[in-house]
């Protein structure tokens, strides 16, 4: 670990406690006498345009609950509408409590006529739900992380309107209301890690937008007739979790859902995603699993249930791959076109079958295993294949957890801009170590902004936003050792811009630059350093990240012609982060590019990189360079998947106007192409191209492109 970085985590250790595992461990409790804080005591109503409130909190910062608070009598307990605000329960409940029918009944007072008798109040009869409150917390275009405690609701939990962060938060209902909800959410951005969310009606229902991103890490979500709704088309991912309900898992978009434990149904509706590693069992359900969407990947799941078949498969282009299958109907009835059914170990009745198709002669199957004498394949008739070799195993798509945990500033921070004396013109120059937090908004003129010229300085900006409007760089940082999290930076090109050796760590930031001039701007320009972290960040315009290390996750890129390029000499690692730009993403030798989604014009890496299970929608793909690897993508390239020198393209989903085309040495082995024109186009001659076990639909030529002698 480098110097800087070692004496950074030594500084923060006292109000930063994590670990890579899910559970009371990686609780952040901060010190209630770090500055910045404001405390919520008790809720007082405050009326809004969205409704009355407890407690509105409509400015950036840090907000802390210091006892259990009731929330019955407001529509929202706590609304927020403010961007950048943590909310720490601090380890407490907010509840809403029930109303009680009032039973007025005839009680006997010796000595007293029976006509002088009075009433008494009978408070044991059934409840009734409070009519005034609607959730205990409310979001209305905010930016919310929200933390440590419990809410205990009539209806809703949480009804977000914005980007939500939900980390360590029980949602246990008080009652049975019909159509509550844990989390009801119409959100650009939706995290939930380490949660337990319960819903009489649907537990969680999100809409994520094209542009949007949903991740559920370690949590355990419980409804009544849905678990886990996700509609919209946005990107996602659900791992390690627990999912129940009548439909435990209800999921449009392009979604990777990994490595959970399932009770009830589950019906995939999206496009592009995996269905992978799971645990799933629904005995009562007609089908386990429906997969009535495209180019989704269906693996390695252990799959219990279905009266009628354990999966039933009618979209197109779909991928049903190594599953092991139990079921007293069929193992898996397919209907839709072109998809490929292959690998999987259906355990069924002696009277059922193991793959039934219901559409003829579009579809692929191969390698199937069907036990207990059940009939291997029936209904319409569809093309069987084998594989020439033994298949090699996809590696396992498994994300780090995000690091969700605001650190928290310590008493004798440096509070910005009073605490250094700024006059309110001009730039500001940190050059001592130490931790830096904002308490206020900052707009500099096209003179200002902010530089660091010491190492270990960490600049919090307390969820406020450093401003400029034609500023040169924003905030420039030199030396290294270098934090700047929790905030917005908005202008200058770049709007951060770190240089000189040592560690920089960005986290929870949004930066985006102000265009200057006709050749575009970047948000981030990054160079000759040791280590670079960018996490749970959105970076609008893309730029260049160039070190030793560098490590990217959790991260929105949007750019108009840049992307993001990536370029790190001994090591880099993108995972779990979305890609939007006509250059989406350039990765440099020797980076790891896994679980993302890419989109745009043109995706680019080249030699000994790696790049496993994303979701690729660019006009173009290129895969360049020596050693280079291409495994377990779902790919919907526009027109063609480029692929020069030697690299290996394997077990990936392909849909192009073209295909693949090849140039020079590669592998080309077990991967799904869909394409209209040619599935596989041969530029060159290379004795040593390799074609194995690749499944080619809809094309009108197989292989095409050189002579007939060249063809392998």
């Amino acid at each position: 670990m480098p110097r800087t970085l070692l004496s950074l985590s030594v500084f923060l250790a006292a109000c930063l406690t994590t670990s890579a595992a899910a559970g009371p461990t990686d609780v952040i409790r901060c010190n209630p006498l770090s500055p910045g804080h404001t405390f919520i005591e008790s809720l007082l109503r405050v009326d809004t345009p969205y409704g009355n409130a407890g407690y509105l909190i409509d400015r950036p910062g840090h907000y802390l609950v210091t006892n259990d608070l009731d929330a019955s009598a407001f529509d929202f307990g706590i609304l927020v509408t403010s961007p950048g605000v943590t909310l720490d329960l601090g380890g407490h409940t907010l509840y809403a409590q029930p109303m009680s029918k009032k039973v007025l009944s005839r009680y006997a007072i010796a000595g007293v006529p029976a006509e002088g008798r009075g009433f008494r109040t009978n408070l044991e009869a059934t409840p009734i739900a409070s009519p005034s409150n609607r959730a205990i917390i409310g979001m209305r275009g905010a930016s919310l992380l929200l933390r440590n405690g419990t809410l205990r609701p009539l209806t809703d939990g949480v009804d977000a309107q914005g980007v939500l962060v939900v980390d360590h938060i029980d949602v246990l209902h008080a009652s049975a209301a019909p159509n509550s909800h844990a989390i009801v959410s119409q959100s650009a951005e939706l995290t939930i890690a380490s949660s337990r969310l319960q819903g009489a009606a649907v537990s969680v229902s999100v809409v994520v937008p094209s542009e949007g991103m949903l991740r559920v890490f370690d949590s355990r979500i419980e409804g009544g007739s849905k678990g886990l709704e996700i509609l919209g088309s946005g990107f996602g991912h659900v791992q390690g979790s627990t999912i129940s309900g009548e439909t435990a898992l209800f999921v449009s978009g392009s979604v990777s859902v990994t490595h959970n434990m399932i009770r009830g149904g589950v019906r995939v509706i999206g496009e592009s995603g995996w269905f992978e590693d799971n645990d799933l069992i629904a005995m009562n359900a007609d089908h386990a699993l429906i997969v009535e969407g495209y180019r989704q990947i269906v693996s390695k799941n252990r799959i219990r249930g279905g009266r009628l078949a354990a999966i039933n498969v009618t979209g197109a282009g779909n991928r049903v791959s190594s599953n092991r299958l139990q079921t007293r109907g069929r193992g898996i009835l397919v209907g839709g076109e072109s998809n490929l059914i292959e690998r999987n170990n259906a355990l069924v009745p002696a009277s059922g079958c193991g793959v039934e198709f219901t559409t003829a002669d579009t579809h692929v199957y191969r390698d199937n295993v069907v036990r207990l004498r059940a009939t291997p394949v029936c209904g319409e008739p569809n093309t069987e294949a084998t594989t020439s070799g033994d298949a090699e195993p996809p590696v396992p798509l498994l994300l780090a957890r995000p690091r969700l945990g605001v650190p928290c500033a310590p008493p004798d921070a440096v509070l910005l801009p009073d605490g250094i004396g700024w006059t309110g013109s001009g730039p500001i120059v940190i050059d001592q170590p130490g931790y830096y937090l904002l308490t206020r908004d900052l707009h500099f003129a096209d003179d200002g902004g902010l530089t660091i010229t010491s190492p270990g300085v960490v600049l919090d900006l307390g969820g406020f936003m450093v401003g400029c409007n034609a500023c040169r760089r924003l905030v420039q940082a030199s030396g290294g050792g270098v934090t700047v999290l929790n905030g917005t930076l908005d202008g200058g090109d770049p709007a951060l811009g770190v240089s000189g050796g040592g560690f920089v760590w960005a986290w929870n930031l949004s930066a985006t630059c102000h265009l200057l001039h006709s050749g575009g701007c970047s948000a981030l320009q990054m160079s000759g350093l040791e280590e670079v972290m960018i996490e749970e960040s959105a970076i609008d315009y893309g730029g260049a990240v160039s070190a030793s290390r560098v490590r990217i996750a959790g991260t929105n890129v949007d750019g108009v012609e840049a992307g993001l390029f990536v370029d790190g000499s001994i090591a880099a690692h993108v995972e779990g982060s979305r890609f939007q730009a006509d250059w989406a993403l350039t990765a440099s030798a020797g980076a790891s590019i896994v679980g993302n989604y890419v989109s745009g014009r043109t995706l680019k890496y080249r030699s000994t990189t790696v790049l496993r299970h994303n979701i690729i929608n660019t006009e173009t793909t290129y895969v360049e360079g020596e050693g280079a690897h291409f495994e377990d993508n779902i790919v919907g390239t526009s027109y063609r998947l480029y692929a020069t020198g030697d690299a290996v393209v394997s077990r990936n989903s392909i849909f192009s106007l073209r295909g693949v085309r090849l140039s020079g040495s590669n592998l080309l082995q077990d991967n799904l192409i869909l394409a209209t024109y040619c599935g596989v186009e041969l530029e060159d001659c290379e004795p040593s191209q390799a074609l194995v076990d690749n499944v080619v639909l809809d094309a009108g030529e197989g292989i095409c492109g050189p002579p007939a002698h060249c063809l392998p």
